[in-house]
């Protein structure tokens, strides 16, 4: 381990956890088996990230490493805020050797006055919908039990508040373009002079038999198979996944023939609009790309019910060419976020393949492409899923994991119980079993009149013996319910009791019981 690299050391990869996102739990039912979209998802994303930490350390565990933490004045570190990685929770958590930062955020945003939703939304004084949005999410827990909202007409109620990032980047890069052609026609000799707006390059792998185009519906199957490159002003490039019948078709036929070119497409992006605006290519570029887990071979067959999948080791992969992107044309400016996935095993092993590609190229063959797949293959996740998994009582502790366990695990659990503050699910107050059967007296009869009368008769509410003669009770009727047949009248269908002998001293009221039928 000791020839490796030093440069694997530079703290180039930070990932930034919103903590307040952790307490988020879906309460409207105590059985969620059935309910995909959790937000306890977020749990196997931070068992993703420790285990993924956990075995790049165990790669480098003879070399020296530092984390740093200290306050960026770029806009991103000044919008996450409120850096907190001290403290006795967060000292197992930071990472030993390895090039990632992991930074809990605290950090909030103004959604009236945030100039990044200024500059999508335009003007918004006086717009109804997003001045709203701040009252709608403080009444939002009694919006749920009521039947009415706020919300306007044509917005749906709870899903797809925001556009999707197709249509924002065509009304971005269709308002520059008109911007480009007024100043050419005002003076064509200053065109290149002006300063030119921001542009935007879209690219998507997606499933196009799948949510929202499931249906079939023109408009959104035409959205998501647009590939234009250059007339007005749109850089747009959508790729459909496709069926592979094994790995190796995979990354021959599918991945370097058609989902790679991705990036060549954005790579012609850059080149052509840096010609365009008079400056060299990846001066003011920065690169955002969305995890997209829901494709992962590893998720519900009910989440992925064409096929279009792909393997863990795409997350791996994808993360290192976008790397490698944006260190040749955006100064190694790149940004990823979390976008989709359900089932717990592939968010894990997509969150690990996906920050060990982030580390970059280096990293990769520092260890060996090999090694790093059989850090996520079945047996190892099986093992990871058992180690994690939540116990009665709250989540996983040091305590309460087993003693023998592989080294990598045990590092996995410590950072995992450093950074995962999600709070443990509320349980029920117990309450008492109810008795058998509990007989109430309904009717005032005589002490000494043993005989039946009318309101006795099977059908009938029964009087029912004091609290304390119903041990009494119960115990005859265990034997009646295990005698013949003979030994109980049948009225109606339903077995009824016969009389009860009244125990010597105190006389006790008639009781009938109905049973049900003989099984």
């Amino acid at each position: 381990m000791d020839d490796k690299p030093d440069n694997l050391l530079a703290a180039s990869t930070r990932i930034y956890l919103q903590e307040a996102c952790l307490r988020h739990q879906f309460i409207r039912s105590k059985d969620t088996s059935n309910i995909v979209e959790r937000p306890e998802r977020l749990r196997a994303i931070n068992i993703g990230i420790a285990a993924a930490v956990s075995r790049l350390e165990s790669a480098r565990k003879n070399s020296s490493g530092h984390v740093k933490n200290e306050s960026y004045h770029d806009e991103l570190a000044e919008s996450l805020g409120k850096i907190d990685i001290s403290g006795p929770s967060a000292k197992s958590a930071t990472p030993q050797n390895v090039p990632v930062e992991l930074i809990k955020s605290s950090a909030s945003v103004d959604l009236l006055h945030n100039p990044a939703v200024k500059f999508i939304h335009g003007d918004i004084e006086g717009d109804v919908y997003l001045e709203n949005l701040i009252k709608w999410a403080a009444e939002s827990k009694d919006k749920i039990a009521t039947t009415g909202t706020e919300i306007p007409e044509g917005f749906p109620q709870g899903d797809l508040y925001c556009n999707g990032t197709q249509s924002l980047t065509w009304q971005i890069n269709e308002e520059s373009y008109r911007q480009r052609l007024e100043d050419s026609f005002r003076d064509p000799t200053n065109s290149a002079q002006t300063k030119p707006g921001l542009q935007m390059f879209y690219g998507s792998l997606h499933d196009i038999l799948s949510y929202p185009c499931e249906e079939g519906k023109l408009d959104l199957v035409q959205a998501a198979s647009v590939s234009i490159h250059g007339p007005h002003g749109q850089y747009v490039e959508n790729i459909h996944l496709q069926p592979y019948n094994s790995e190796e078709e995979f990354w021959s036929e599918l991945y370097e023939k058609k989902y790679k070119s991705v990036f060549k497409k954005a790579e012609e992006f850059v080149r052509e609009t840096a010609q365009q605006d008079n400056h060299s290519a990846g001066d003011d570029v920065i690169v955002f790309i969305s995890c997209g887990f829901d494709a992962s071979e590893h998720e519900y067959p009910s989440m992925s019910r064409h096929g279009r999948k792909v393997p863990t080791s795409f997350y791996h992969r994808f993360a290192r060419d976008a790397v490698t992107f944006a260190e040749a044309f955006a100064k190694g400016r790149l940004v990823s976020v979390l976008e989709g996935g359900y089932s717990d095993r592939a968010l894990i092993s997509g969150v690990m393949a996906h920050i060990c590609g982030l580390t970059g190229g280096e990293s990769s063959k520092a260890i060996g492409e090999d090694v790093m797949q059989e850090w996520w293959n079945v047996e190892n996740l099986t093992k990871l899923e058992k180690a994690t998994k939540k116990r009665r009582g709250g989540r996983a502790s040091l305590q309460a994991a087993p003693t023998a366990q592989e080294p990598w695990l045990e590092r996995t659990l410590e950072i995992f119980s450093s950074i995962d503050s999600t709070p443990p699910p509320a349980h029920a107050v117990p309450v008492a079993p109810a008795l058998l059967m509990s007989l109430r007296d309904r009717t005032k009869k005589p002490a000494d009149n043993p005989v039946a009368t009318d309101k006795n008769k099977p059908g009938k509410k029964a009087a029912a013996p004091k609290a304390a003669k119903e041990v009494t009770v119960l115990k005859q009727l265990s034997d009646i319910s295990s005698g013949s047949e003979s030994d109980a009248g049948v009225v109606g269908g339903q077995q009824s009791v016969p009389n009860l002998p009244a125990p010597t001293g105190k006389k006790l009221p008639r009781v009938v019981l109905k049973l049900g039928p003989r099984p």
